[in-house]
């Protein structure tokens, strides 16, 4: 049984957990994903599937996710937040 863990702070959220698969979806916050075990199956925008073990998305971008029921590290970080400086792509 993996345990997960939730830290929040300004403009940053980190969860380290269990990540199961995700219908298409966008979010403002710039997102990184680690997988501490095995691959993840990632659909970015229109484009073709891919596998991969960590990955950054940016704000707004959409994507859809299939993976095992395997420990994840997701870090957010909010894109117009000053401490980070981070542009949007839009």
């Amino acid at each position: 049984m993996h345990k997960s863990m939730l830290c929040l702070g300004n403009g940053l959220a980190v969860y380290l957990g269990n990540l199961q698969q995700t219908k298409t979806h966008a979010h403002h916050a710039i997102q990184i994903i680690m997988s501490m075990e095995g691959t993840m199956h990632l659909k970015i925008d229109d484009n073709e599937w891919g596998e991969y073990s960590a990955l950054i998305l940016s704000s707004n971008g959409t994507h859809e996710c299939i993976v095992a029921n395997t420990k994840k590290i997701i870090i957010n970080l909010e894109s117009r937040t000053a401490k980070y400086n981070c542009p949007s792509n839009k």
